[in-house]
């Protein structure tokens, strides 16, 4: 069991899916450790920093991955929604997760994120799981990958990987659960019913 404050950075594009950043940010919001302190420090990252709009059209403040790149991060997730699509053709996106990766201890991606880690090559050769909707899609651009349709979500690794948009507070419960013990993981479930 962990009880050092662990950073978290959750990775934003525009038009991300505003559940698959809240979700997995409000399951580390509410984490404590051993003493009742905050167990996870959060941060939201783009790739330029500034306001990202979702897919609500809610806009929610970040900061720019190339400013926080030297940073201590225990996790980095990528949010999903349908336009990952296009941000896993963005070549700087993708150049910027390469950074991050080797300096975090878990790389995860929720819904449709699965799609920026597969286009960076960080789910070759795992298995992997992403929305229902895509699973087919990424098993047939990304055949190296043993994707897993039926999931809710899936860790190879240090590589995790949720299903659609509410499995991403699925993951990070297991994340919690993996770092903080069972008791604050079913606290947190609990709390969230």
């Amino acid at each position: 069991m962990r009880s050092a404050s662990l950073g978290v950075a959750i990775v934003l594009f525009d038009g991300t899916k505003l559940i698959d950043v809240c979700g997995p940010l409000q399951v580390c919001a509410d984490a404590r450790g051993q003493i009742g302190q905050s167990a996870y420090r959060t941060q939201l990252l783009s790739l330029t920093g500034g306001p990202v709009q979702t897919d609500t059209g809610a806009v929610l403040p970040t900061r720019s991955i190339e400013g926080v790149i030297e940073d201590d991060w225990d996790t980095v997730l990528l949010s999903g929604g349908s336009s990952a699509y296009a941000a896993a053709c963005c070549t700087k996106l993708l150049a910027a997760i390469d950074l991050l990766a080797p300096r975090c201890r878990r790389l995860g991606s929720v819904c449709l994120g699965a799609f920026i880690l597969a286009a960076g090559g960080h789910l070759d050769g795992r298995r992997a799981t992403t929305h229902w909707e895509g699973c087919e899609t990424l098993s047939n651009q990304y055949p190296t990958i043993d994707v897993v349709d039926d999931a809710i979500f899936v860790t190879d690794g240090p590589i995790w990987t949720s299903a659609g948009v509410t499995s991403g507070i699925d993951m990070a419960l297991a994340m919690v659960e993996e770092d903080l013990g069972r008791a604050e993981s079913l606290r947190l479930a609990r709390s969230f019913v």
